[in-house]
């Protein structure tokens, strides 16, 4: 396989994933579940008419502000954020530095990790991805070829092999579990971007056949191309830009995504990196999406063009499409939508730029009294006065308006 300019930018930020990419899992009763028609809608992403910034006042309710402070101490100390989980008035956090899941309740109290890491039959030896859903924690063990089940305290609960079919990502729907492949290829489960089973390991399907011998180096970039509130979910399959609604029943094409003109033609997808990069094209198209989040009526994904990233929001009811370089949320001038889920827009900074910020948002609450309420203001203040550079990160919860 040659690695396109895509594999080589990122393959320092993703090459423990990778590694662990290419192992290979399976369980019995295989089948290939077929897929045909087009998309049912078509979202268009020009980026010749985006925006430096977007303001999300119209669309979050200025009283529905929610910030949690995440406890520090000695057993809490978060190192790399990948995924978070709001799940019955719970945040999950997971942590791939520490290949940890940490337990908060809404006021930002620790309640308890899973750090089960070991070679033991109650243990994961290593965590290339975490899912949480309304019962479980879902941990990807690639390393031994398996899934390891625990509930919401952290106690184990079952181990499912896999050792057939290969896959990085996982995530669930009401009752089956969802793997996601990066472009590892196998004689026995064959050349797919996404299998399943249901919550035993039981009834295995496989979906989205792809040709390794061209599209590899692209799926590299699978992590993160989905999403899932824990009942049905979203997927990309970044190579036809094809955006899959997920379910108990399966998956089927929901939307085409259109990037007009500006995505790498497929006449380059078998080029390797020292080709883009002399030709200039990663300075013409851009990257696949970064990532996928869901929200209230909304969509969120994060593209690239030359050294500039755009945030794309498409309004499911409305069927438009906002594109920015920025998207701001009253204080803040600059956030990211990756973790939006359920109402929430669910945004983190550092203890760290949040207090190099502190005049800043304090001088945003004297100019714009009217943006908040009182309390929500209170609270920044309350929070902005205690917390430590050296402390874990603080989250924002903006409430969605949603639609009447």
């Amino acid at each position: 396989i040659q690695y396109t300019w895509k594999t080589m930018k990122l393959f320092e930020k993703w090459a423990w994933g990778c590694l662990s990419a290419f192992l290979f899992f399976s369980c019995g009763g295989k089948q290939e579940v077929e897929h045909t028609g087009a998309a049912e809608q078509k979202i268009v992403v020009d980026l010749s008419k985006a925006g430096k910034s977007y303001d999300l006042k119209n669309e979050l309710d200025p009283s529905g502000v929610v910030i949690v402070p995440l406890e520090t101490h000695r057993e809490c100390l978060i190192g790399r954020i990948e995924r978070i989980f709001v799940r019955k008035d719970r945040i999950f956090i997971y942590d791939s530095q520490s290949k940890s899941v940490y337990f908060f309740d809404m006021e930002g109290r620790c309640t308890g990790k899973l750090h089960a890491y070991g070679v033991g039959p109650e243990e994961y030896a290593s965590m290339t991805d975490a899912f949480v859903d309304e019962e479980n924690i879902y941990v990807a063990d690639s390393y031994r070829k398996q899934v390891q089940v625990y509930d919401l305290s952290g106690e184990y609960v079952k181990t499912i092999k896999t050792p057939d079919w290969s896959f990085y990502g996982i995530f669930t729907t009401e009752s089956r579990i969802y793997y996601v492949n990066m472009g590892a290829t196998h004689p026995v489960a064959g050349n797919y971007l996404l299998f399943s089973t249901d919550k035993d390991g039981g009834d295995f399907q496989k979906y989205l056949p792809f040709d390794p011998s061209i599209q590899s180096s692209l799926l590299f970039h699978l992590p993160y191309a989905y999403v899932s509130d824990g009942r049905t979910g979203f997927l990309n399959d970044n190579v036809k830009d094809v955006l899959y609604t997920v379910d108990d029943s399966g998956i089927s094409p929901r939307y085409q995504l259109d990037f007009c003109g500006k995505k790498l033609p497929a006449e380059y997808f078998d080029q390797p990196a020292s080709y883009i990069l002399k030709n200039g094209l990663k300075n013409k198209y851009i990257l696949f999406p970064e990532y996928i989040s869901h929200a209230e009526d909304y969509l969120f994904f994060c593209v690239q063009l030359g050294v500039k990233s755009y945030t794309v929001i498409y309004d499911v009811g409305e069927q438009t499409t906002v594109a920015a370089e920025k998207i701001s949320a009253f204080p803040f001038e600059n956030i990211s939508l990756k973790f939006s889920q359920g109402d929430r827009i669910v945004h983190v900074r550092d203890a760290y730029s949040l207090l190099a910020s502190r005049s800043f948002l304090l001088e945003q609450f004297s100019k714009y009294p009217e943006a908040l309420e009182a309390s929500v203001v209170r609270r920044y203040e309350e929070v902005l006065s205690t917390v430590k550079e050296e402390d874990n990160p603080v989250l924002f919860l903006f409430r969605l308006k949603g639609k009447e």
